[in-house]
């Protein structure tokens, strides 16, 4: 039985197309039929599509426009140590802390950004500086967010009243101050949601954990990723460099106030550690990016850093 000859046009049309379902097509060597599965295969192959993000191979990133912005996503990660400025966070602080407490951290990256407001009137740019940068250490496996403003304060503040390092940052006047006048003057939504974890500190000769820093400042090690003028094993507590001081000093060199260090008016900023060298002073960035040592009474620029 022959069936009757029709143009295309002349052919009942269909768009319920099941797997098994057969299709000609026309190819050089004549005319021939696929089943719609094995077609879909082949576009896929020939686009590099793949169906999954699941990663069996160590090292192994799947190809193909559909893993396209998750790739961008990692990369952002990733630039972010070589002058990536990021993007605007727009979910709350309310929203950051829980995302951050189910280890949800899609969408955000290092040197991602928020604003904040301080009751002074005063405007700060929060950055993040780490996402689980002391998973399993310092945060007891509960996942965090590190945050570190991209400037300083416009006010200068000495570690202490006189040039004394004894105690380390612990005991001095700034950290107080930091975590009294400072973080009284935030925003009412962020202070409810920053943790207080343990930290490693080098009190000057020894190292102690504590867990009474809302508002901290960051080791020589976590600017720098190893001692310069901080003491050697007592003056990293194990600590890491953050991930946003990683392979430039776009955000190493800040500026006493917001957007001052993209104007190219820079501060010299304080460490948390203690200079080995003497009972005098303790670590500090020097305005130029290099690490420095310098007289606990001097007055210079203060980062807000915090953990959520």
């Amino acid at each position: 039985m022959s069936l009757p000859e029709k143009t295309i046009n002349q052919i009942a049309q269909t768009t319920d197309i099941a797997a098994d379902d057969i299709l000609i097509v026309e190819k050089s060597s004549g005319t021939k039929t696929i089943k719609y599965s094995d077609l879909m295969n082949a576009v896929k192959v020939s686009l590099g599509v793949v169906d999954t993000l699941e990663i069996t191979e160590k090292g192994y990133i799947p190809e193909g426009y559909l893993v396209a912005n998750a790739l961008d996503d990692k990369q952002a990660q990733i630039r972010a140590a070589y002058g990536y400025y990021g993007k605007e966070i727009e979910l709350s602080w309310g929203e950051i802390a829980a995302k951050a407490a189910t280890g949800d951290f899609a969408g955000l990256n290092i040197g991602d950004y928020k604003d904040i407001t301080l009751t002074t009137g005063e405007s700060v740019r929060m950055e993040i500086a780490g996402i689980d940068t002391y998973f399993g250490y310092q945060s007891n496996n509960s996942h965090r967010l590190y945050f570190i403003s991209r400037d300083c304060l416009e006010t200068t503040y000495a570690m202490n009243g006189t040039n004394t390092n004894t105690g380390g940052f612990p005991e001095s006047a700034l950290k107080t101050t930091l975590n009294t006048t400072i973080f009284n003057a935030l925003p009412d939504d962020l202070r409810t949601v920053i943790k207080a974890d343990k930290r490693l500190c080098n009190t000057k000769g020894g190292w102690e954990w504590k867990n009474d820093q809302k508002l901290w400042l960051p080791s020589e090690v976590e600017v720098w990723g190893h001692n310069t003028w901080s003491e050697v094993g007592c003056g990293n507590g194990c600590g890491v460099q953050f991930p946003i001081f990683m392979g430039s000093l776009r955000h190493v060199c800040k500026g006493r106030g917001k957007g001052k260090a993209e104007q190219g008016n820079r501060t010299d900023w304080w460490c948390d550690s203690a200079y080995a060298e003497n009972t005098q002073g303790f670590c500090h960035v020097f305005s130029g990016g290099s690490a420095g040592s310098i007289n606990a009474s001097t007055a210079i620029g203060v980062p807000i850093c915090f953990t959520v």
